[in-house]
């Protein structure tokens, strides 16, 4: 072949001295770059059957497999040249999509994807046309290059039973010219992004590809170390360019030039320089260029020996084959268990995990993979751990994956084939054990060197992964388990979907430790949770003890520790640590866990025998900065959510207040949750509208931000929650909804947390004010939530900054006063409550005393007078909130209608005091005119409509309608359960005047029952002194008395009237007060103690004579009983004076109950 090729050399070198060769018909004129499939794979130049060497051209950036090699005249010298040159080679050329900018969408494929698909198309042509083994010579320009070198390393990899005619390539190349190829990049910029810049006529990047061309990319860094191993076979030219490609603006650059052109260290290589630019490198006009001459007499030499080494390379290949085929390597798949760390000595606990796990590994269920998900801290790593060493007689062999990252799990490949390598050479019998067919054996053929040391893989999966995954899957090799342990990065192509993982079918288990929720898609999962309180205690002594009993533990103490760390292994382990290290009792630990010192407590890394990866803090800033790179958003969201309560963070509160704020943050919300759960960040609850956060979490994601950044947060988490809440002042009505109290029902804890965290920023009343709308709605949260005394006090603190800016008339600060007022009239609190009502009435009357504001101001009033007793007075300022001051026709009634809510409000107190003063068919008429109406604007379950009817029930128990009654409380209760919560003000108030029907009926049993949850609820919600609380003392007072346990009746009548009595906003002739004495009295008398009766029942029957009118039920009730006293001491013609005077003030409501009934309001 080399005669022949010498003579045809010279010949053509004599003909082009007459004349240059022209292009042939068949050449390809300029064409515009437009690529298609047609472009794409081997395309058969110069079709050869007497050829003896293939010639292989592969293009290179942005180029095509024809165009690339074409010459501004038209000629293609791989077609018009080299065949006059070359008459004994078969002249092929490879194209594959190597667009960095397309005006189509971009093929996938990167280098080993065109690598790959240039060994399957080149072997089966040959395979096809039955030339295996015929010598291969590429000619690769620019990128063509790397796809070579990644075909080479590939092919090498291809092992006599696996892809053997991928292998034949390798086998058969025995020459490689590279032109202008970027071994490193070019010129410390990225190759794909300057040449991206001439192909200005393109518009898309690819960024896969382009990332392998910047300089120092870790791909080319890999392919070029492994390309060392084989580049010695190979006889390879390195031709560089030296003449600088133009690019726009004007501007040049040498695109790769010599130094990234040379692989360097390479044996067996020549370069050459070529005096063109990168795109003209490969372009020859005719025969007599320097550089085709050049080109010719490499051939010519490469020709010379390729026949020769490529038949040795064969001959050498039959004979490793046939070595391999002695069974010298003998397959033992028991390796010892090697996890890298000693058993854990403080394990503790965790049986039922351990137990499940167990359960969830052992059979021959379909999915042989189980997940163990779980927050940083939790201890997955340390019971999977636990598992392995305790379980370990049941599996054949357990291999550990250090998962952190792509280089861990590499590094653990690594090692694992290394493993193998050792494990297959101490079981050979060979003194010097065959490693060459030992990596022929576990699919590492030239992975592995003379001294049995794994070779650092140029891709992952192609080498070290796929040849420890063969070894998993052999025949025989069952029983064994995988742990991958922290695979966290599902984000990442090389985690997202399985591909490291073995196939277990029926050989093996996967076990996976992870904080991400769906990598439960992987398999079977395990939810790991905190620990229990008892193993949490346990966990602490041993590790604060390590051994030495001498210590003293507190349980007390302990208990609080655990508690404070969320019963978190991680956190009670370190904490146990710390006291150990330090030699400090347990009380002085607590202390460490607030405020400031928690973040630097729990960041410190005990520094000896310390198993886990991180400390506390530390694991989860991991995760947090990973999620902070890939979901700002959800980042956002947690750190806001950390100064809300940990529990029950509502998804409803959260996208009603970002709506408002944040329309952005709102509309990814749910994705933002997701990824938090996804991180296990945050547990979402089994309904999936809310979640919560591990206390220490919570405090962490508080503890990282700086004082700045904190108190922003704290801003919006309360614009966030203020905005979630329907605006509405105090006390209104026909505004909210009974999904507003279920919602802030819901909410309170979040309101606590940041009032708290709100007050740590409000350090004056000028800031305060800052932040009145958010204090505002928190109050009155509080406030409808029947936290009157946290109420209270915001109130105070607004008014107080607002006095420090506006005049006392100012029309918003008086709104405040009377909502201040009003709460002061719930918690009870009358004296201040009336001062704060006349003060906002005073500046509004003075502005005009039938403006709205005024009226409303009024109706307050009419209320607070109620509630003192005065109860002419109230009707009067009910007179004047519905008809004007002074009856002057200009109230509410006549401004806002008979039918608006705020005049249906007022006709509603006005029956409270009708009802009062024992009118109960009057105020019966009022209550059903105001159901009506509420019932159609506000709809049957309305709170404010539960209102009206627990009213009605009242008045009817007092009609002695009792079965009616019954019907409307049993109605009410369950519904204000649900809305506004068992323990809330109104339903306690329901629950006390359901006690006093059944009373009534006789069902003292019952009626003690409800009276003392009504008591107990009362004492734990609004206090021991409440008038509400003194009010179910009293009643429960009367249940006993009736029953005759007298010295507990007086037992709590006296302690219901000292409490009365004591509080200065109580009137000593007060219709409450007036009732307990009158209780007192029935007691005495009862007690035969006639003189001590006498004296109380006189008391109070003076009191209700001047507050009441004559023929009301407590007037005519405490004359009948002071009758029958004097009756029984003889003295009858005193009780007859009494009998007359209750026969002349006979009630004309004479079916009406004895018994006062407390009524809503």
């Amino acid at each position: 072949m080399s005669s022949m090729f010498r003579n045809l050399r010279r010949r053509s070198r004599q003909a082009s001295q007459d004349e240059y060769i022209k292009p042939s018909s068949s050449t390809p004129k300029a064409e515009p770059p437009v690529e298609d499939s047609q472009s794409y794979g081997i395309l058969e130049w110069v079709p050869n059957d007497r050829a003896t060497v293939d010639i292989v051209f592969v293009h290179g950036l942005n180029g095509h497999r024809e165009r690339t090699w074409t010459a501004p005249n038209g000629i293609v010298w791989p077609k018009d040249l080299l065949p006059v040159s070359c008459p004994a080679a078969r002249i092929l050329t490879f194209g594959y999509d190597s667009r960095t900018h397309a005006a189509r969408d971009l093929s996938k494929q990167t280098f080993h994807g065109h690598a790959t698909t240039l060994l399957q198309r080149l072997s089966l042509l040959r395979r096809r046309t039955k030339t295996t083994r015929r010598p291969i010579i590429f000619i690769a320009h620019s990128l063509g290059g790397l796809v070579v070198k990644s075909a080479l390393i590939h092919a090498n990899q291809a092992t006599g039973t696996n892809l053997e005619h991928h292998r034949s390539i390798k086998l058969s190349t025995y020459g490689i010219l590279f032109f202008g190829t970027p071994h490193q990049g070019g010129n410390g910029v990225a190759l794909g992004k300057v040449l991206a810049t001439i192909a200005s006529a393109f518009i898309f990047t690819n960024p896969e590809i382009l990332d392998h061309l910047e300089k120092g990319s870790e791909w080319l860094e890999q392919q070029l170390d492994y390309y060392k191993f084989i580049a010695a076979d190979f006889d390879t030219k390195f031709f560089y360019e030296t003449i600088p490609t133009r690019l726009p603006m004007g501007k040049t650059m040498l695109i790769v030039d010599k130094n990234s052109a040379i692989v360097p260290g390479a044996s067996n290589v020549e370069s050459v320089e070529v005096s063109k630019n990168h795109s003209d490198m490969v372009k020859i006009h005719n025969n007599q260029e320097e550089e085709y001459k050049n080109i010719e007499d490499y051939l010519f030499l490469m020709s010379e020996e390729a026949s020769l080494k490529v038949e040795r390379n064969w001959e050498a290949e039959k004979i490793s084959t046939a070595t391999a085929g002695i069974s010298i390597i003998q397959d033992d798949f028991h390796l010892s268990l090697s996890l890298g760390y000693r058993r854990n000595q403080m394990f503790t606990g965790r049986d039922d995990h351990l137990r499940t796990l167990h359960e969830l590994l052992s059979g021959h269920q379909t999915n042989s993979t189980v997940v163990v998900v779980g927050i940083g801290g939790l201890g997955k790593t340390q019971v999977v751990r636990e598992y392995a060493y305790r379980f370990s007689h049941e599996y054949t062999s357990i291999v550990w994956f250090d998962c952190h990252s792509l280089e861990t799990v590499q590094t653990s490949f690594l090692q694992l084939a290394q493993r193998l390598v050792r494990h297959y050479a101490n079981h050979n019998s060979s003194v010097v054990p065959p490693y060459s067919q030992l990596a022929q054996h576990l699919s590492m053929a030239g992975a592995i060197d003379t001294n049995g040391h794994v070779k650092h893989p140029v891709d992952n999966k192609s080498l070290v992964v796929d040849a420890v995954h063969k070894w998993f899957g052999q025949k025989g090799n069952a029983g064994w388990l995988v742990v991958f342990d922290n695979y966290d990065d599902v984000n990442s192509e090389q985690f997202s979907d399985g591909r490291l993982f073995p196939e277990t079918s029926e050989n093996g288990k996967i076990l996976v430790t992870t904080r991400r929720r769906e990598c439960a898609r992987f398999g079977r999962l395990l939810e790991m949770d905190t620990m229990s309180e008892e193993e949490s205690l346990e966990l602490l002594e041993k590790s604060c003890r390590a051994g030495c009993k001498s210590a003293d533990f507190d349980t007390a103490e302990a208990l609080d520790i655990v508690k404070t760390l969320g019963h978190l292994p991680l956190a009670i382990d370190q904490a146990g640590a710390y006291i150990l290290t330090m030699g400090v009792p347990l009380s002085s630990y607590l202390p460490l866990l607030r405020g400031p010192l928690i973040r630097q407590t729990l960041s410190r890394k005990p520094s000896v025998g310390w198993q886990y990866s991180e400390s506390v803090f530390t694991t989860w800033e991991i995760s947090f900065q990973r999620l902070e790179k890939t979901q700002p958003r959800a980042a956002e969201l947690l750190l806001l959510c950390a100064y809300l309560s940990n529990e029950d963070i509502e998804i409803e509160l959260l996208r009603r207040g970002l709506e408002a704020i944040d329309p952005k943050a709102a509309y990814v919300l749910q994705e933002s949750i997701g990824e938090l759960s996804s991180f296990s960040l945050i547990k979402l609850k089994v309904t999936g509208a809310a979640f919560s956060i591990h206390p220490l979490v919570h405090a962490w994601a508080r503890e990282r931000l700086d004082s700045q950044t904190r108190s922003d947060l704290v801003g919006r988490a309360s614009s966030v929650v203020s905005r979630a809440v329907t605006p509405s002042e105090i006390w209104t009505t026909g505004v909210r909804t009974s999904q507003d109290w279920i919602l802030e029902r819901s909410i309170v804890a979040h309101v606590e947390n940041l009032s708290r965290w709100l007050n740590e920023i409000c350090k004056d009343d000028q800031t305060y004010f800052k932040h009145s709308q958010q204090w505002m709605t928190m109050a009155n949260v509080h406030f409808y939530q029947g936290r009157y005394d946290r109420a209270s006090h915001i109130y105070s603190r607004i008014i107080a900054a607002r006095d420090l800016q506006f005049e006392p008339s100012d029309a918003d600060t008086l709104m405040a006063v009377q909502a201040w007022a009003t709460i002061k009239r719930f918690q009870g609190d009358w004296t201040n409550c009336e001062a704060l009502y006349n003060r906002a009435l005073s500046h509004r009357t003075q502005q005009d005393p039938n403006h709205l504001d005024t009226l409303a101001t009024v109706q307050s009033l009419a209320i607070l007078y109620r509630h003192q007793g005065r109860l002419e007075e109230s009707v009067k300022l009910y007179e004047w909130a519905l008809h004007g001051k002074d009856g002057c026709g200009y109230g509410m009634e006549e401004q806002q209608g008979p039918t608006h809510p705020n005049t249906i409000h007022t006709v509603f107190g006005l029956a409270i005091v009708l009802q009062k003063q024992g009118k109960h068919h009057q105020a019966l008429g009022l209550y059903e005119r105001v159901l009506g109406k509420r019932t159609i604007d506000l709809g049957d379950l309305h709170p404010d409509t539960l209102t009206v009817k627990h009213n009605t029930a009242t008045v009817l128990c007092c009609l002695g309608e009792l079965a009616h009654s019954q019907r409307l409380f049993e109605d009410v209760l369950p519904h204000r359960e649900r809305t506004l919560g068992p323990d809330h003000p109104d339903t306690l108030r329901t629950i006390d005047s359901m006690a006093t029907l059944f009373h009534e009926q006789g069902n003292f049993e019952l009626a003690e029952k409800h009276y003392m949850l009504a008591l107990e609820g009362r004492r734990q919600k609004l206090g021991p002194a409440h008038p509400d609380t003194l009010e179910s003392l009293h009643n429960l007072a009367t249940n006993n008395r009736v029953q005759g346990r007298l010295k507990v009746a007086k037992s709590m009548y006296l302690e219901a009237l000292q409490g009365r009595q004591e509080q200065k906003k109580f009137d000593p002739e007060n219709l409450e007060v007036l009732r307990t004495v009158e209780g007192l009295g029935l007691v005495a008398e009862a007690q035969r103690e006639h003189r001590e009766a006498l004296e109380l029942l006189s008391r109070a029957l003076d009191g209700y004579t001047k507050a009441l009118a004559q023929h009301s039920t407590e007037v005519t009730r405490t004359t009948d009983s002071i009758g029958r006293v004097l009756e029984k001491e003889g003295r009858k013609e005193e009780a007859r004076s009494y009998y007359r005077r209750l026969s002349s003030t006979e009630s004309t409501e004479s079916t009406e109950s004895r018994t006062i009934r407390e009524v809503s309001m």
